[in-house]
């Protein structure tokens, strides 16, 4: 099955590629079908992780991802590598105490954070604390409520992006109003990326999920579990040879992938890949009640006798 993700550079002042922006898209039309937030973004991770590449869509740069409030309280970005996206926070995220405490622990584990279509509220000032670069759609606001925006950030040591810039006037502009990143069709429009989707058994996941939760999993078990599914092979080692690490040389054997990754980095993999895989054109509900239902095993380990690790618990 054929698969998309359309990707839009993010310039400097100096016109170099700082970073992209992956957007969905569901064919090779350049636009934006209505779909909601959570499946769409579900499935750029899927389609840009795990089928067409990271290496491939981004070329080693950043990759700015749309996230919603559902799955920032899900913690999805904790599942990706700091050091390759950015999280985007969508403007109809309002800054309520449980967004809060998740944007919070992302920032601390160094992802950077940027807020998407900004207007100054100050109700986003817990936000705004902890962001890194603010947006500013030049199609949503004037010049002159974009420059009283910005006077209420000065002195936040934040990183100013013009969106949507479609003139050389209007880059002329930003850059006299102290704008560092700039995105539009000034510069260059989205540009489809298409890939080739293998499918893989949910039911071997799912198997695969257990055995990997197991507290000394059998590497060899695995291996001969993964071989069977071409989709899970596919998808594994599209993963470890992504930029997500830094290896020496390209891994071509499952079982060299999973001694390389180890037991923490394998959940990652198969966390992401059943949330995103699962999720695919279903309600954020599914998200929810794994994500309820992880917790609630993971707190079950906390009161046990037993000596469980809460966070395999989770997973």
């Amino acid at each position: 099955m054929d698969v998309y993700v359309a990707r839009q550079p993010i310039f400097d002042q100096h016109k170099n590629i700082y970073a992209y922006e992956l957007l969905f898209r569901d064919g090779t039309a350049n636009f934006a079908p209505g779909i909601d937030g959570d499946v769409a973004t579900n499935t750029v991770l899927a389609n840009s992780i795990l089928n067409i590449g990271m290496d491939v869509i981004a070329g080693g740069k950043k990759s700015f991802i749309n996230f919603t409030r559902n799955l920032l309280i899900d913690k999805v970005p904790l599942l990706l590598s700091k050091e390759n996206i950015v999280v985007e926070i969508l403007e109809d995220v309002k800054a309520e105490e449980e967004v809060i405490a998740a944007c919070r622990e992302m920032a601390q584990k160094g992802f950077i954070i940027a807020l998407d279509d900004f207007e100054y509220n100050e109700e986003l000032e817990p936000l705004i604390s902890l962001a890194d670069i603010i947006k500013f759609d030049f199609r949503l606001s004037s010049p002159e409520e974009i420059k009283a925006y910005i006077q209420q950030l000065e002195g936040k040591n934040l990183r100013l992006l013009a969106e949507k810039v479609e003139t050389m006037e209007e880059f002329k502009l930003a850059l006299d109003m102290g704008f560092e990143l700039f995105q539009g069709y000034f510069f260059c429009k989205p540009e489809i990326m298409q890939g080739k989707e293998i499918p893989s058994s949910q039911i071997t996941q799912l198997q695969i999920m257990a055995e990997i939760n197991k507290p000394d999993f059998d590497f060899n078990e695995l291996d001969v579990m993964i071989s069977r599914d071409v989709g899970i092979s596919y998808k594994l080692l599209r993963y470890i040879n992504s930029p997500f690490f830094a290896k020496p040389s390209k891994i071509s054997a499952i079982k060299q992938a999973l001694v390389y990754m180890g037991g923490s980095e394998l959940r990652r993999f198969m966390s992401l890949m059943t949330i995103t895989e699962l999720a695919e054109g279903k309600p954020h509900e599914l998200i929810s009640l794994s994500c309820i239902r992880g917790k609630f095993c993971e707190l079950l380990g906390k009161e046990s006798k037993y000596q469980l690790k809460a966070a395999e618990l989770f997973t």
